[in-house]
């Protein structure tokens, strides 16, 4: 396949983890989204303009957040963890992963090092309510622990 065909073929099954994901089937959808990875990784670097290369890492990115989001709902902590780690490697101010990080860290009663965690995504993007929120009942959690 040519790179236009093989990001093309990524971001089908992308959205198809999307899909998946809003009908509650996480686990197709886990695999879509590390399908859709699989594939990126697949495409040599040498033969991508540095446009097409920052294409396929925002994919990348956007599947590992993906992915952590749908572990979270299954509960396997460790590897939504491991995702939002990944996410951060690329990116570390991705609002995004230090959110769903800070959720893990707080559902593993890790609630001073989940706070510090959502205030980093707060001080990113003040305005975000979703962050706020989550800021907010994790405050009062760690009060009542």
């Amino acid at each position: 396949l040519e790179e236009e065909e093989t990001i093309a073929l990524a971001t089908c099954n992308k959205e198809q983890g999307n899909v998946l994901y809003r009908c509650r089937a996480y686990n197709y959808a886990i695999f879509k989204y590390s399908t859709a990875m699989e594939i990126t990784e697949s495409i040599s670097k040498d033969d991508l303009r540095s446009e097409e290369e920052n294409k396929l890492m925002e994919m990348k990115v956007k599947c590992l957040n993906n992915m952590a989001a749908s572990m979270l709902k299954l509960e396997d902590y460790d590897a939504a963890l491991r995702c939002c780690c990944t996410v951060l490697m690329y990116q570390p101010k991705n609002v995004k992963a230090l959110f769903h990080m800070g959720k893990v860290l707080a559902l593993q009663d890790k609630y001073s090092e989940a706070i510090q965690t959502l205030r980093k995504a707060l001080e990113l993007e003040p305005r975000n309510k979703t962050v706020l929120e989550e800021l907010s009942t994790m405050m009062k959690k760690h009060r009542e622990h």
